[in-house]
């Protein structure tokens, strides 16, 4: 796997998907199911975006053929 994301967009992606894994944790569950569904969706979303982050590698960007890493020349 090539990196593919940029520095920055390494940093904003680690920072979002932080608080959307901490939004199970802060917003307190009724017991209602969507909320709950909503709830495990934001975590999992957030892993992904930390993962993609850490490794510097997107998926989907590598799919649509984006590259944002600064090409050495």
């Amino acid at each position: 796997m090539e990196p593919n994301v940029n520095p920055i967009d390494r940093v904003i992606r680690i920072l979002v998907g932080a608080a959307l894994v901490a939004i199970p944790f802060v917003v307190p569950t009724n017991g209602d199911w969507v909320r709950q569904l909503m709830e495990v969706t934001a975590g999992l979303l957030g892993l992904s975006l930390i993962a993609s982050g850490v490794l510097a590698y997107c998926w989907v960007y590598n799919m649509l053929g984006i590259n944002t890493c600064k090409q050495a020349t």
